[in-house]
């Protein structure tokens, strides 16, 4: 059975045998933090600190490293205990609102009667308002998954699986054997991804496109025309509040509003961190990395590779260059 994608739980079979580790994905945002401390860790660590005097290739890496192990180490220290998780699913209106609590009023004036007779009138009453109410639920569930299935057109095919993707119930992604160019199939999760990553990112060795030959060799020789002048710090303000904080993160978990708090809490050293990649021409290879989600296409057969669609998740820090 594969699951689907309706608004009940996807139920899953499959054949292996033992325990499986499962992946957490591991998202800080500014809602999951006490803010006043985490303004307060920020100020008191990061916000005390010196731009570097001198940035090379191989202290970058290390300066944008102890970056992250301190937002980590504060953003752990600073996460809020026992939030209260709620739900808001679009299918939910007011009106849905009131006659749930129309029928635990009716519930509990139910329990709270002496009398047999008010009780017997009462449970009728009760009864009948559930049954409305449950009802009413079904139908908003139904219209809004009519209203999903709409959506999804040829002209505009990105926002059904942009909400799949953020979604917070898990949707299983189903992996089949893929036909590789020799024509044989995949036999192993492994080698699949490996074929689809390779079809998605081929490797160029170099001299394969002439035209890419041709712009390495532009590349090595150094450009007539003046340097680009240094970052400025209206700049990177302006970069760093453009950030969409709906955005999903990439592989360090934080989303644009701690970006957002981190950046503020010191502009003057990412100032100084960014020239230092610009003026050096070497930017962290830690914010070059993403995470690659993958979604089906439909009208594909399983085993051919144009059956996945990609979609890469990188860090605010890289998207705020």
């Amino acid at each position: 059975m594969e699951p689907s994608c309706s608004d009940h739980h996807s139920i899953s079979f499959s054949l292996y045998t033992g325990k499986i580790q499962t992946w957490r994905k591991r998202r800080t945002r500014m809602e999951n933090l006490d803010q006043v401390a985490f303004r307060k860790e920020l100020s008191r660590e990061i916000g005390n600190w010196r731009p570097p005097l001198l940035l090379t290739a191989e202290n970058i890496d290390q300066e944008t490293d102890r970056l992250l192990e301190s937002i980590q180490r504060i953003t752990k220290v600073c996460r809020r205990s026992n939030i209260q998780i709620v739900k808001k699913e679009t299918w939910w209106t007011r009106k849905l609102e009131i006659q749930h609590s129309d029928v635990s009023r009716a519930q509990r004036k139910h329990y709270a009667a002496k009398d047999p007779r008010d009780r017997r009138f009462l449970r009728a009453r009760w009864k009948k308002l559930e049954s409305e109410y449950k009802w009413a639920i079904n139908k908003a569930k139904r219209d809004e998954w009519a209203d999903v299935c709409q959506k999804v057109t040829p002209e505009e095919p990105f926002g059904t699986h942009f909400d799949v993707a953020k979604n917070p119930y898990r949707r299983h992604f189903q992996l089949s054997s893929i036909t590789k160019e020799d024509g044989t199939q995949t036999r192993t999760p492994e080698e699949t991804l490996d074929v689809l990553l390779q079809f998605h990112f081929p490797t160029d060795p170099g001299d394969t496109e002439p035209e890419h030959v041709a712009l390495r060799q532009t590349t090595r020789t150094p450009p007539s025309s003046q340097d680009d002048p240094p970052f400025s710090l209206a700049e990177l303000q302006e970069a760093f509040n453009s950030l969409n904080n709906r955005k999903a993160p990439g592989p360090d978990g934080f989303h644009a509003d701690v970006v957002k708090e981190v950046f503020a809490s010191n502009p003057a050293y990412f100032q100084h961190l960014y020239n230092g990649c610009l003026t050096s021409g070497y930017f962290p290879k830690g914010w070059k990395r993403a995470h690659v989600v993958m979604f089906h296409k439909s009208g594909k057969k399983d085993n051919d590779p144009f059956v996945t669609k990609t979609h890469m998740l990188a860090g605010h820090f890289w998207k705020g260059t």
